[in-house]
């Protein structure tokens, strides 16, 4: 393996990371021999993630930290409890977020039998959960974490947004409202950062099959919509994005800030 690829040595938090992408990034940044902190609200699959990460990579460390990033006083403790266990903070993986799939007005003929409810158009409070979960909470977490990368003059941020920042969909005007917002989050931080040797960038998975978008890839006639979509007819996995993840982590990525990069089997094409 070429060492600029490896991420031993290194330390990562990755918030979402108790199951679907986030999961797969922080079992894919272990792979490479990166220490790992799980942060997200749910403690049983952040202990499930740590076990077996622990099981299979032995010499990685691991801890799990459950914690909700939309709370100020949360993520500091988040930030202490990293420092204080692995000594630094090399790496952030802004993953964690929240989808509902809702109309944006009623009467015009909306049947999607797989979301419940799918006929009211999306609430007030719907639009105000994936808001403060997708762009207050990775900018509170990002806020904390980057003042220490600075100290440090070194760091690399990767937040997740999505293709539907990029390429219009109906039903999901508010994700991608929020997913548009972290594109433009980080390409600011990339520029503000970039003198403390701080590298940004966003990546925009398509349609992956997570536990968030599961009602969606059952349903046959959607599962053909967005697998005829691609060019390679299939959709992306979550190792796809881990990867990607893995390597903007590393040095092989030093000269790279700023960039958007979308992981979906060529769908925004």
């Amino acid at each position: 393996m070429i060492d600029d690829f490896s991420l031993g040595g290194k330390t990562a938090i990755i918030t979402g990371a108790g199951r679907g992408i986030g999961k797969s990034i922080a079992l894919a940044m272990a792979e490479s021999g990166c220490d790992v902190a799980l942060v997200s609200r749910t403690e049983k699959q952040l202990r499930e993630s740590c076990d077996y990460i622990s099981s299979f990579y032995p010499s990685v460390k691991c801890i799990s930290i459950a914690s909700d990033i939309m709370e100020v006083s949360g993520v500091g403790e988040i930030v202490s409890e990293v420092e204080s266990q692995f000594g630094k903070i090399d790496i952030l993986v802004n993953c964690a977020g929240v989808f509902v799939m809702k109309p944006f007005l009623s009467g015009m003929d909306n049947k999607m039998d797989a979301v419940p409810d799918f006929n009211i158009p999306m609430t007030a409070e719907e639009w105000q959960i994936q808001m403060d979960t997708n762009v207050t909470g990775a900018f509170n977490l990002t806020s904390k974490v980057a003042v220490h990368m600075a100290a440090r003059k070194s760091g690399k941020i990767i937040f997740i947004s999505s293709i539907d920042a990029i390429k219009g969909m109906s039903y999901h005007s508010a994700y991608a409202a929020t997913k548009g917002a972290i594109i433009s989050l980080a390409k600011n931080l990339a520029v503000e950062l970039g003198r403390y040797s701080i590298n940004v960038n966003c990546i925009c998975p398509g349609f992956v099959h997570t536990d968030m978008t599961d009602f969606a890839h059952k349903d046959e006639r959607m599962r053909n919509v967005m697998v005829n979509m691609s060019p390679f007819r299939r959709v992306t996995t979550p190792r796809d994005v881990a990867l990607l993840a893995v390597f903007l982590s590393s040095s092989a990525s030093d000269c790279i800030t700023g960039q958007i990069i979308c992981v979906d089997c060529g769908v925004t094409c």
